[in-house]
């Protein structure tokens, strides 16, 4: 699949990401030796991918628990499956996860367009392996004819200016060496209108900014700064959870699943179509 089936007819992005399923069992309390873990958290995204997938442009799947929400994703939302087995813990310092029978060749024929998420840093110990990775599923993805996007994540400690500073530098270095490995970039917020301005300069493929949570009216006044800066749209992602009920000790009951599907109905809905309408009225005044 290519990146417009991903997007609205203007070229704008608006996708949720479902693939999160750690997060998401930390959020509601899921404790990861329960029973029916991965079944639990298997009916909880599906219910998720069908009363939220109609209203954006994207759907963000995992290739093991999450992957049965395809049946579930409604019209006109296209297809993102991710690479990485995002059930395992990870650390940002090695390789991604991957699963031993999964790849770019299971997305295509499920008609999806490949997603990596990507911990990277230019001065890390590890950033030539993690390059000549990324270059090889990008060279099989173009064999395979599919696009593949790229979430790019640089650590840095935000507390810090000095590090805030490091963090704009070692985003900028590293989009500059992946451009030409990926058709889409899904980056963490720039920070700044000029630094959002600059990675637009910089790069000759599209980028959308990620979704870390926090402050909800700061999340919509980045997105708002984003686009200004030439963003083409947002990975909705951890601010659509906030709020989310506890299972408790009764476990995925009957009680928590109506309380699960009234908060998407309700609070996750308005997020997703607020950040949307945000996206989509951006088009809108830059066409005017």
């Amino acid at each position: 699949m290519k990146l417009d089936k991903l997007a609205s007819d203007d070229q704008r992005f608006v996708l949720l990401d479902l693939d999160k399923p750690r997060l998401l069992a930390q959020l509601i309390g899921l404790k990861e030796d329960k029973v029916h873990y991965e079944v639990d958290l298997e009916q909880l995204i599906a219910l998720a991918s069908k009363q939220l997938s109609a209203k954006v442009s994207g759907l963000v799947l995992g290739p093991k628990v999450g992957f049965a929400a395809i049946n579930q994703k409604q019209s006109p939302a296209g297809l993102l499956l991710s690479l990485n087995n995002n059930l395992l813990a990870h650390d940002p310092l090695n390789l991604p996860n991957f699963l031993p029978d999964w790849g770019v060749e299971h997305i295509r024929n499920n008609y999806g367009v490949a997603k990596l998420d990507l911990f990277y840093h230019p001065a890390e110990s590890k950033a030539n392996e993690k390059k000549k990775l990324l270059a090889e599923i990008y060279d099989y993805a173009q064999y395979e004819g599919i696009d593949l996007v790229l979430e790019l994540h640089v650590l840095f400690d935000d507390k810090n200016k000095q590090a805030l500073d490091a963090f704009l530098e070692a985003q900028l270095m590293a989009v500059r060496e992946f451009q030409d490995m990926t058709d889409l970039f899904i980056l963490q917020f720039p920070q700044t209108a000029l630094a959002c301005a600059t990675v637009t300069a910089e790069i000759d493929v599209p980028w959308l900014m990620n979704d870390h949570g926090g402050d909800y009216l700061q999340l919509k006044a980045n997105l708002r700064t984003a686009l200004e800066g030439g963003a083409r749209g947002m990975l909705l992602g951890q601010s659509i959870w906030s709020g989310l009920p506890k299972i408790g000790r009764a476990g995925l009951n009957k009680n928590f699943l109506n309380l699960w599907e009234k908060f998407l109905v309700t609070e996750a809905r308005d997020r997703v179509i607020e950040l949307g309408r945000i996206i989509n009225e951006f088009n809108l005044l830059e066409e005017s």
